[in-house]
């Protein structure tokens, strides 16, 4: 990911922990991705170190309370808010059994409001039908940052369950601000070749090309030149300028021009007409920064098509 698009998901993630619009917070632009990372962290630990005296009581108590009542006292009296918290306090195996007696709802509220590097023994062995309904139940709420934070600590059949419950606009606003992107591209091993080309139209049709150009930085090449043949094969005449879009708003040049010259020639030569159709000032521009970059030759007929 580039530093700009770094930013951009921190200030969102950092939005969703203190109750505010990222909008809001547009002042941190400038600051470094990981100093806000760490502001997140530690904002996040305050508001659970502060419950964990007052809730060790409750969380003592689970021990001998059977299950299915600490169900009924969880969504009736404690609520989500104290629920996230008591998770990770609990011991892990009766958090689970608490929580497969919860209603998906419940579930989901439990999850915008958790910390989940604090209960991943927990979620690591949320069975994946469940699993799958509570994903259904946040993409629903637009809770994206939620599922970002919630994927790394996730298996594989649980992983395709919570993917099986979004829809996939939903889906890649997951990928823009999921924590431990490192796993990004394993994680879209794990998607049928058919919800990839249904991914690569959603990006299109809703224009999410700042989500579309992290995910296609934090892929392997290998699946980098398999989602853009996916694009071509769809004919996204939108594609290639929404890309460079995304580029200028980010001021990311550098990975995005480097990012087609390590496409195969193939579908170097199929972008082409592409970047030959661009409004005129968009490629005088892509052009003067392939040149400044040193990159036009890299890209050959792109580049070609770019200096018409």
């Amino acid at each position: 990911m580039t530093a700009a698009l770094d930013a951009q998901v921190e200030i969102i993630k950092l939005a969703r922990v203190l109750g505010t619009e990222p909008e809001e917070l547009d002042y941190l632009r400038a600051a470094q991705p990981d100093d806000l990372r760490r502001l997140r962290d530690q904002v996040t630990d305050v508001l659970f170190d502060g419950d964990r005296a007052r809730l060790g009581g409750f969380a003592a108590g689970s021990r001998v309370i059977p299950a299915a009542f600490a169900a009924t006292v969880a969504e009736r009296a404690l609520g989500p808010v104290l629920c996230a918290r008591l998770t990770a306090l609990v011991e892990p195996d009766k958090a689970l059994e608490i929580a497969k007696r919860l209603p998906a709802p419940f579930l989901a509220a439990v999850a915008v409001e958790m910390d989940p590097r604090r209960a991943k023994d927990v979620i690591a062995h949320v069975p994946a039908d469940l699993i799958e309904a509570v994903a259904g139940e946040l993409g629903r709420r637009g809770e994206a940052v939620t599922m970002g934070r919630f994927v790394g600590f996730l298996r594989d059949p649980a992983v395709r369950a919570a993917m099986k419950g979004i829809d996939d606009a939903t889906l890649l606003e997951t990928a823009f601000v999921m924590e431990g992107k490192e796993r990004l591209d394993h994680i879209m091993s794990l998607l049928p070749s058919k919800r990839l080309r249904s991914i690569v139209v959603a990006a299109n049709e809703r224009e999410m090309w700042p989500e579309t150009l992290d995910l296609l930085t934090s892929v392997s090449p290998k699946r980098r030149a398999a989602l853009v043949k996916l694009a071509i094969d769809e004919d996204l005449e939108g594609m290639l300028p929404g890309l460079f879009a995304a580029v200028e708003d980010t001021d990311s040049w550098k990975t995005g021009l480097r990012l087609l010259t390590e496409l195969p020639q193939e579908l170097k030569s199929q972008l082409a007409p592409a970047a030959e159709r661009l409004d005129p000032s968009q490629r005088k521009h892509a052009l003067e920064q392939a040149r400044r970059l040193g990159l036009l030759d890299d890209l050959g007929p792109i580049g070609e098509a770019l200096s018409r």
